[in-house]
Order: C-alpha cells, then structure tokens, then sequence
C-alpha cells in the first residue's frame, strides 16, 4: 500500500503518463472545490486537492486538455 492514496501512478493513467497535465489538472479541480461540494465522502482534514486526486481516481471527474492548434 502506498502512502499516498490514490497512488500517483495510478493518477498517471487517467492523463496518459504526463505529469504536468495531472498536476494542472488537479490544481483547477482543487481550486473548483471553494465553490461547489466534493463528489466524495471527505473527513475533515482532506486538503482540497486530496479531495481532486480522489475524485479523479474514482471516475468522479475528468481533465481534459484542449487540442493544440498547429
């Protein structure tokens, strides 16, 4: 079992291995949480971005990274 739950490999797959997208996309998620309420059973402690990495992990919710344009 890893110390961190969910593992972040296992974060990893939801973004194609890329790390700074998940990163991104966890802090958005994180930010997002100020106005709405989790999607997830949270204990009072979670940090808001905690709160993203499960939610993410559980299929809750999606990052999803515009096109680029060439």
């Amino acid at each position: 079992m890893s110390m961190i739950d969910p593992s972040v490999d296992s974060l990893l797959e939801k973004t194609d291995k890329n790390r700074y997208i998940l990163a991104l996309g966890l802090i958005e998620e994180a930010k997002h949480l100020k106005n709405r309420k989790p999607l997830v059973k949270v204990t009072a402690q979670e940090k808001p971005i905690v709160i993203a990495a499960r939610e993410l992990f559980l299929g809750k919710i999606e990052i999803v990274v515009p096109a680029v344009k060439a």
